[in-house]
Order: C-alpha cells, then sequence, then structure tokens
C-alpha cells in the first residue's frame, strides 16, 4: 500500500501490461526483465526513504502546533476508495483550513507523500494528521467505538438533506466516496446517519472535493456558533 501510485508501481505495471507491440517487443528482450527488476528495486527503495522522511517532518509539524496549544475541531473525514490523488490533496488542504483533526485515507485511496496528493494539498498534508486504513468499514466501527458519530455523505433514498440537519455536539467523522460508484454499501450500512447535499440543477451530485469542501465548512459553521 505504501507504494500505491509510486514510479515502480507505473514501471512494473508497464512491464507486465504493455499497451503497444513496440512496448511488448521491448519487454520481451534478453535480459529486459532483469534490468527492469532492478530499477523497480531502485524506486522502491527511494520511495520507501522519500515517506520515512516525509513522516519525521510531518510529526515535527505536528508537534510543533500541539505546542501552539492549537485546537482543532474534532472532526474526522474518512475517504473511501478516492481515486483521484488531486481529489485527496484537496480534501485535505480543505480540513486543514477548517480545523478539523485528521483524514483518514482508506482502501485504495492514495495518501501522502504520494506526489500528486502533495502537489493539490499545497502544503497543508504537513500540518493535519493524515493515515491510511486498509478497510473503511473498520476506520468507521474504530471510530464508533470511540463515541465518535459517524455521517455517510451520500445521494440515498433515505438521507437526510445537510440544510435540514443538526450537526451533533463533536466528535462527528464523514465518510465521502469514489468518484464513480460513491460510498461502498456496506460503509453506508455501518454509520449513523447518510447525508446529502442539495443540488438545484440537472445533476444530483458534485465533484467530491467539492462536497467535502461544503459539508467540512457547514459542520464547523455550527459548531462555531455554539462557542
Amino acid at each position: 500500500t505504501r507504494l500505491a501510485g509510486s514510479a515502480a508501481v507505473r514501471t512494473y505495471r508497464s512491464f507486465v501490461l504493455p499497451k503497444s507491440r513496440k512496448a511488448l517487443a521491448m519487454a520481451n528482450q534478453p535480459q529486459r526483465a532483469t534490468t527492469v527488476a532492478a530499477q523497480i528495486a531502485f524506486m522502491t527503495r527511494e520511495t520507501v526513504a522519500n515517506q520515512s522522511e516525509w513522516l519525521r517532518n510531518r510529526d515535527r509539524n505536528l508537534n510543533t502546533l500541539d505546542e501552539m496549544k492549537r485546537q482543532p475541531y474534532e472532526l474526522t473525514i474518512i475517504l473511501d476508495a478516492i481515486r483521484s490523488g488531486e481529489n485527496v490533496g484537496s480534501i485535505i488542504r480543505t480540513a486543514e483550513t477548517a480545523g478539523a483533526v485528521r483524514v483518514l485515507a482508506c482502501g485504495t485511496t492514495p495518501f501522502p507523500p504520494t506526489p500528486s496528493v502533495i502537489k493539490a494539498a499545497c502544503r497543508s498534508a504537513d500540518y493535519i494528521a493524515c493515515d491510511h486504513i486498509p478497510s473503511a468499514v473498520d476506520a468507521v466501527i474504530q471510530l464508533q467505538a470511540k463515541g465518535v458519530v459517524v455521517w455517510a455523505l451520500e445521494t440515498t433514498e433515505n438521507a437526510v438533506s445537510l440544510h435540514d440537519i443538526q450537526v451533533p455536539k463533536a466528535p462527528l467523522a464523514i465518510v465521502l466516496g469514489n468518484e464513480l460508484v460513491g460510498i461502498s454499501p456496506d460503509v453506508i450500512q455501518r454509520c449513523n446517519q447518510t447525508v446529502l447535499i442539495p443540488t438545484f440543477g440537472i445533476k444530483n451530485s458534485m465533484n467530491v472535493a467539492a462536497a467535502a469542501a461544503v459539508t467540512t465548512f457547514e459542520i464547523v459553521r455550527q459548531w462555531s456558533s455554539l462557542s
């Protein structure tokens, strides 16, 4: 999972799944497999080293924020199999600017320090906890065991409009799903409530990063009005 979206994975896929006759002929050349294996091994070591360095820097930044006695909102954003690193990075940026406490990237969701995520996050990933959990269902169960209410942001038949629902007291988590198929049904079943953003055009949903921003800041708006 640590190699998701890395150059090592892309190199491996291009070798085992050539997209043209020319690429297939090159893959079948003598010693080509040995050469590619050496390249992948180097890229893997490089990726792991970069991840370790990024984690050390992030931990140092988070410790600095703790020393500043920053009080983040007890809001967790759970990402269920989101495909785009750019969307993930934008959501991380939204979460940090809203003062959320963490982002959980679940399943196949790319996560820092994947380059596309870091670029879209615009350094925000340095200042908010962002961790990977293999299963979004497990993430929901773990949070609920700690007393966290979990919302699924999805356009289902029984969903309640974000405009009509009163945000519960913290802590709270919201789940956002895949750009094409949404949140996994088993994840929705585990959540305490399904919430939708009302729309007024032909389409009934918006980009996942935009939906994250709308929902996150509505939650924070309601919380801040109580303080």
